[in-house]
């Protein structure tokens, strides 16, 4: 790198705050096209990622020097792969590319591209209010988020719970395999809210604890039991609803764009969605 080079600024400023670093022969190579999996380090870098779930693409594995940042920009919904399920980790990023992304990291709106196809995740720019039964009437916003400390921890749903004056915060992740929640906690693993494909018979299990162990499968099962599901909450009545039933009782109906809508057992309703702004 030379100082009259265009670039050299921002770059001798990027490896400052230790977004980049360059070659293990010291050099930068300023002309040469990055490729995907590069990139993911990257953002991964620049942008607060607090979550991270499995990147289960076909061409993304463990011993990937990029898998990590790969896993965690999915996390974020900065990236959602390819219609194949491929990430191609090993493709040049184009200019239209990396805009894109660069995007989805600064603006919860443009994370909303970020979705498969007949996406069941909520909408980024919007706040869903349930009534969830045991502590009442609860809010959940996507904003950015900080940490008790003042640290950045990056875009995220806050929970808000009135009722006990807590706010808990977690992503809402799609991959090939499920819909799932991740939180900023490494022992903690929620079991798939939904499973794919979408059809009758699918079923998920919890994932593994922190130590590799498997809970119990038939503790955990969720079951599609129905799709095209009728289904009435006070917000407003969905057509198009699918029915996942979980062991010991429960019946949860999801509905593409808005996630999960509603929960009945035996007692009636648990939660359900009664607002959306």
């Amino acid at each position: 790198m030379k100082k009259g080079q265009k670039a050299s600024g921002f770059i001798a400023e990027a490896q400052e705050a230790g977004y980049i670093n360059g070659y293990p022969d010291g050099t930068f190579r300023p002309d040469a096209p990055i490729t995907r999996g590069d990139m993911a380090i990257i953002l991964a870098q620049v942008f607060p990622t607090p979550f991270s779930v499995t990147a289960d693409f076909t061409d993304v594995s463990p011993n990937m020097k990029a898998y990590e940042a790969i896993s965690e920009i999915l996390s974020v919904n900065i990236t959602i792969g390819y219609p194949d399920h491929t990430f191609k980790p090993t493709a040049h990023v184009t200019r239209g590319q990396f805009s894109a992304f660069l995007a989805r990291g600064l603006e919860p709106e443009f994370k909303n591209d970020a979705r498969i196809p007949h996406s069941y995740m909520k909408d980024k720019t919007k706040t869903y209010t349930y009534n969830t039964g045991t502590h009442g009437i609860e809010t959940h916003t996507y904003q950015y988020t900080k940490s008790p400390a003042d640290e950045p921890i990056g875009f995220s749903w806050a929970r808000n719970v009135p009722a006990i004056n807590e706010t808990y915060i977690y992503g809402e992740v799609e991959t090939r395999k499920n819909l799932i929640h991740a939180y900023p906690v490494v022992d903690r693993f929620d079991p798939p809210l939904l499973g794919y494909p979408i059809e009758v018979g699918t079923t998920h299990s919890i994932y593994p604890s922190a130590e590799g162990k498997p809970l119990t499968p038939s503790d955990v099962t969720h079951t599609i039991t129905a799709v095209g599901v009728t289904v009435e909450t006070p917000y407003r009545t969905f057509t198009n609803a699918v029915e996942v039933t979980v062991e010991f009782g429960y019946k949860e109906y999801f509905v593409e764009g808005f996630a999960k809508v509603k929960t009945v057992n035996d007692n009636g309703t648990v939660f359900e969605l009664i607002d959306v702004e």
